[in-house]
């Protein structure tokens, strides 16, 4: 009976916690769209905003349009997407940080301490892991130690094809709105958030593997099997049963790949220009819903290069 009323007690703080974070959100998501409504506001104050083929389309369309506007051609305006990303996370620390509660108070000992080294291994002081959002600091650890002094020279591929777009003064814009990956971690309970980051805490040698994996995976054009190598780690790793762990990512691959790639599809074919240049991740390639085929099916003609 005494298991039972705590049991009992422990399903009450869940949905206590859920529904606060459910409130919460939906604080963040009215202050998102007031923000955007005040900054739109500013610009056409100002007389620099103009209308893009995109802004008929409703909801998120709207949103993403924002973010890509082709006729402000003399404007870098991924710098400014940039700024006005610095600003927000500036103006809401939630987006990155976890608010009156910690990662320690969160998970059992075990794991906190096993997290805590990780993060100590790749130079970060586990006081400040300690604060995190679990979907960031997930991220922070998918890199093994021997990786990350790779990342802070910023000569990834990303910012060399924007090292030569700027050289060549082509105009940069922003596919979607520079928010919405934050959205999409955030949006996720944080139950599944601490999953995913209990799953991050790989051996060292498994990490570096895994990362050596990856890379050659790029490197041979294989993008699929990367993502299905990690599907398999996954479920290698996570102690959660396997229809569990199955929705879990299926619901991230439909939200960080497929509602993604479906909204920049409009994007590109909203672009007034005849050629276009489109960088993305290379996962947002691969399947039914890629880019390849979402373009193929609009009666574009593909090429493949030599890589």
């Amino acid at each position: 009976e005494q298991a039972g009323r705590q049991q009992r007690h422990g399903e009450q703080e869940r949905e206590d916690r859920e529904r606060d974070e459910r409130r919460d959100r939906e604080e963040r998501d009215q202050r998102r769209r007031r923000e955007d409504k005040e900054r739109r506001e500013r610009e056409r104050n100002d007389g620099s905003a103009a209308e893009t083929n995109s802004s008929q389309q409703g909801g998120e369309r709207d949103h993403l349009a924002d973010s890509y506007d082709p006729s402000r051609d003399d404007e870098d305006n991924n710098a400014e997407d940039r700024k006005a990303l610095e600003r927000n996370l500036a103006a809401d620390t939630s987006l990155l940080l976890l608010q009156e509660t910690s990662l320690p108070e969160l998970l059992a000992e075990d794991d906190w301490q096993a997290l805590a080294e990780a993060a100590r291994s790749r130079g970060i002081p586990p006081v400040m892991a300690a604060k995190m959002q679990p979907w960031y600091l997930s991220l922070v650890l998918a890199l093994p130690g021997c990786a990350m002094d790779l990342m802070k020279d910023g000569g990834g591929l990303d910012a060399r094809i924007e090292a030569v777009a700027t050289e060549a003064g082509v105009p940069r814009s922003s596919i979607e709105a520079y928010d919405t990956v934050f959205r999409v971690f955030n949006e996720e309970p944080l139950e599944e958030q601490l999953d995913m980051l209990r799953l991050g805490v790989f051996p060292e040698a498994t990490g570096a593997d895994l990362l050596v994996t990856t890379v050659n995976g790029y490197f041979d054009e294989a993008h699929s099997d990367n993502w299905q190598v990690s599907r398999m780690m996954t479920f290698a790793h996570l102690d959660l049963p396997e229809a569990q762990t199955e929705a879990m990512l299926d619901e991230m691959e439909n939200k960080l790949l497929t509602d993604r790639n479906l909204a920049w599809i409009e994007v590109i074919e909203a672009a007034p220009e005849d050629r276009l240049m489109v960088a993305v991740g290379a996962a947002h390639l691969m399947g039914e819903s890629g880019l390849l085929n979402q373009l193929q099916r609009r009666g574009y003609s593909l090429e493949r290069l030599e890589f």
